[in-house]
């Protein structure tokens, strides 16, 4: 038996290596511990190196903290929920998130999917289906 094998185009090369790249990515949660360990770290770090910055607003210079030391570390562990939901953007992207977790849960995405695309005319159906793959 002889085995037919077709040359990958560019595109398709750089397509397989970006998809082996996000396969090998973690979990976000974990992507967002190992950044907030590293960011506590660099604190630790800075600190110590007496790091500081100039406010060009009000010429006010800004040390670096660690943020490891007793009040700083308190802080975070105490008012740790406190600090994510007085960030406005997050409510807003909760909402959302449970929004589409309901919605793929239940199917709606599937089905608005293959409605969309079974009712474009011929002519739109390429550019149809790349809005609906950005949208997705």
């Amino acid at each position: 038996m002889s085995e037919i094998t077709k040359k990958k185009s560019a595109m398709q090369r750089f397509l397989d290596v970006v998809e082996r790249a996000g396969n090998r990515l973690p979990e976000p949660i974990y992507i967002f511990i190992y950044l907030s360990i590293i960011i506590v770290a660099l604190s630790f770090i800075l600190s110590k190196l007496g790091v500081s910055a100039v406010n060009p607003a009000t010429k006010e210079v800004i040390k670096v903290q660690n943020l490891i030391s007793k009040p700083y570390l308190g802080q975070m562990i105490n008012d740790g929920a406190k600090i994510f939901t007085d960030f406005p953007p997050l409510g807003i992207v909760l909402v959302v998130m449970l929004g589409i977790g309901v919605a793929e849960g239940s199917g709606y995405f599937e089905k608005l999917i293959t409605f969309t695309i079974k009712k474009a005319p011929a002519k739109l159906i390429l550019p149809i289906i790349i809005l609906v793959s950005i949208c997705s």
